[in-house]
């Protein structure tokens, strides 16, 4: 799994927002998150300072779980996202 996050630098709301669809759609599609486990991550996933870095975690994700390391995937990938980034602060 490769993916690759584009930055058109500054602030853009409509491609803030379409990032952080895109996630989403990440999240769903590779480990089958739900609404609930979306909500669970709303605050992380919808913050554009973050973008790159949630693009990169999920990678690290992905690795985890192609090992067969992860047991409950929907679970672990929350865990994962809050614990890399609940009390992540702007430099």
């Amino acid at each position: 799994m490769y993916l690759k996050y584009l930055s058109a630098g500054g602030n853009n709301p409509v491609l803030d927002s379409a990032h952080t669809q895109n996630i989403r759609h990440i999240l769903r599609e590779l480990f089958g998150l739900g609404d609930y486990h979306l909500r669970q991550v709303e605050s992380i996933i919808s913050r554009p300072d973050l973008h790159a870095r949630i693009h990169e975690k999920i990678q690290e994700i992905g690795q985890q779980v192609r090992k067969d390391n992860v047991k409950h995937i929907k679970s672990y990938v929350v865990k994962s996202l809050k614990n890399e980034f609940d009390t992540y602060e702007i430099d």
